[in-house]
């Protein structure tokens, strides 16, 4: 495969940049503005507000800068309907994924888009996430692989790769749209359709700033269960009983330990065991970026 052309004027965006929101008024005034003080300019960012009823599209529309797109709906359709309508308006070779609850550090775009160039046979590069509470308080660092093999080992556990970190060819985003009937595992359900034919990797330095609070019971049947459908629909159709059976007892039985700390009262100590610690020099580097972007950090 041969390398990805230069990188071009800002009318013909190099990367496009997908963001869905819903009812995120506190937060996407600093997520638009880490994404419009990213160090490589020349993007498009393309933001879909799904129907939110809240102050989201009166947050957005204070922004004017020329590469910003957005479009409004008056109903919501879910994440990846929307994430699917922004691959197909895409112009850019790349994309590019934001939550309206998270933030970029300045450099994420340009180093990962170096990865991609360097890296011809890698389809979708994520990076490492600093998790914060709504509060701005850090909670650790996600545990991640660099490398597709490790990331893709065990498939019936999920892969190691956060969604709003994603930046890919947008060739392969198209090849592997997301799926609208796997609830809020649509991250997961794309890389395991993928993951086959696809070469994956991860930055190993933070990159975004991904907010975590206690998750909320609905939230944990609707990502665990739908991916646990999606495995072993696919397994049986390869005939991989062995993936499907642990597939069973891998999210049945991570859901029912999450569900259990939960009603226990054990949030904060979950939380706290999801992530690796912060060194000093990334706790440093996450309140710089919080700082220059005079973020809000409240609900």
């Amino acid at each position: 495969m041969n390398a990805e052309p230069p990188a071009t004027p800002a009318s013909m965006p190099l990367i496009t940049v997908a963001m869905s929101v819903r009812d995120n008024a506190a937060t996407v005034g600093t997520a638009i503005r880490s994404v419009l003080e990213q160090t490589y300019p020349h993007f498009e960012f393309i933001v879909v507000n799904d129907g939110s009823v809240d102050a989201t599209a009166a947050e957005i529309a204070k922004f004017t800068d020329p590469r910003l797109r957005t479009i409004f709906h008056a109903t919501s359709a879910g994440l990846a309907a929307r994430l699917n309508e922004i691959v197909a308006l895409a112009r850019g070779t790349f994309i590019a994924r934001m939550d309206g609850d998270d933030f970029s550090y300045p450099e994420r775009f340009e180093r990962q888009l170096a990865f991609l160039q360097t890296h011809p046979d890698v389809d979708l590069v994520g990076a490492g996430a600093i998790a914060f509470r709504s509060s701005g308080t850090p909670i650790g660092a996600f545990r991640l692989e660099t490398q597709h093999d490790a990331i893709c080992n065990r498939p019936e556990a999920g892969f190691g790769l956060p969604h709003p970190t994603w930046f890919g060819r947008t060739s392969w985003f198209r090849r592997f749209p997301y799926r609208t009937d796997v609830g809020r595992a649509e991250d997961q359900s794309a890389l395991l359709d993928a993951y086959r034919t696809s070469r994956f990797a991860n930055l190993p330095e933070p990159l975004l700033g991904y907010r975590q609070d206690i998750p909320k019971f609905h939230h944990i049947t609707h990502s665990r269960l739908p991916y646990l459908r999606a495995i072993t629909r696919q397994a049986a159709q390869m005939g991989d009983f062995g993936l499907a059976s642990r597939s069973v007892v891998q999210q049945l039985g991570r859901t029912a330990i999450t569900v259990s700390e939960l009603a226990l009262g054990r949030g904060e100590r979950m939380l706290a065991r999801r992530f690796r610690e912060i060194t000093s020099e990334e706790r440093t580097r996450f309140h710089a970026v919080c700082n220059g972007l005079s973020s809000s950090f409240g609900q």
